[in-house]
């Protein structure tokens, strides 16, 4: 029988014990972030790339939490091989304990990682997008966050799905593209593989961390203009890998020979754990 226990502050826990107040400061005032990891017969993916980024998020955010340490990879571990999951995901949810309204009164933090069952990384099919610039995206320290406020997102997903689009384009404040909704992106001209910097604002993601560190890629600011002169787009993200883009807005692409072989180079290197 399958476990459904969560890490809570140092404890394993049936995630149904799990009590959540109404002072609690994600709630009132989205004072946290989150961190999704890829799991993959058992073993947690880029694992060093996802604890860097969070330290990275805590020291943002004027957070501690005495669990990011060492022991982090342990009760990481731990959790996996209780609920045993093969394949599939966890996220670690890190938000201030404590209470105060916009001032805390104080800088430690509360930590949730929950797991959740699923596939190892395929070939995905090519998906639609849409541009959406009903709201812009502020560059700053917090644009790269994974922060517990996800309002943009969420706004840019229902406008693409009432539009029969997959997912959307999110541009920042200098109308640079700069991310779709749960994905960084990635365009292809001349054969040169670029995507924005994360100066742009988009959000500073593992698995374009990993493409990066592998290819040689290009980064600098897209236009909306560049994404339709492209001869190939292709998004990325933790969970699903690389994914192709067939459609933006009204403009169809039918060339996905990068996005495929990425995420094949993502399979194979995944294929011997």
């Amino acid at each position: 029988m399958l476990m459904n226990l969560v890490f809570f502050n140092g404890e394993l826990l049936e995630k149904n014990d799990i009590v959540i107040s109404s002072f609690y400061r994600a709630i009132n005032y989205g004072d946290g972030f989150f961190e999704s990891i890829k799991i993959i017969n058992s073993i947690p993916i880029n694992l060093s790339l996802h604890l860097n980024r969070i330290k990275h998020s805590l020291n943002v955010l004027h957070l501690t939490n005495k669990y990011i340490s060492e022991d982090i990879i342990d009760h990481i571990q731990n959790l996996i091989k209780s609920n045993q999951i093969l394949n599939g995901s966890l996220k670690i949810n890190i938000t201030r304990s404590g209470n105060g309204k916009y001032l805390p009164n104080n800088f430690t933090s509360n930590i949730l990682i929950t797991t959740k069952t699923g596939f190892s990384y395929k070939q995905n099919n090519a998906i639609s997008i849409c541009l959406f610039s009903d709201e812009y995206k502020s560059r700053g320290l917090l644009s790269s966050l994974k922060s517990s406020n996800s309002l943009l997102y969420i706004l840019g997903i229902i406008y693409a799905k009432s539009k029969g689009f997959e997912n959307a384009l999110i541009l920042n404040d200098h109308n640079n593209v700069i991310e779709a909704t749960n994905s960084n992106i990635f365009i292809v001209k001349n054969n040169e593989i670029s995507t924005p910097p994360i100066k742009d604002g988009c959000v500073d993601g593992v698995m374009r961390k990993w493409i990066t560190n592998n290819e040689n890629i290009h980064i600098k600011s897209i236009s909306i203009n560049e994404i339709y002169d492209s001869e190939e787009i292709f998004v990325s993200n933790t969970i699903s890998g690389v994914t192709p883009v067939k459609k933006i807005n009204n403009q169809d692409f039918d060339v996905f020979k990068n996005a495929n072989r990425l995420q094949h180079k993502i399979i194979n290197s995944c294929s011997d754990l």
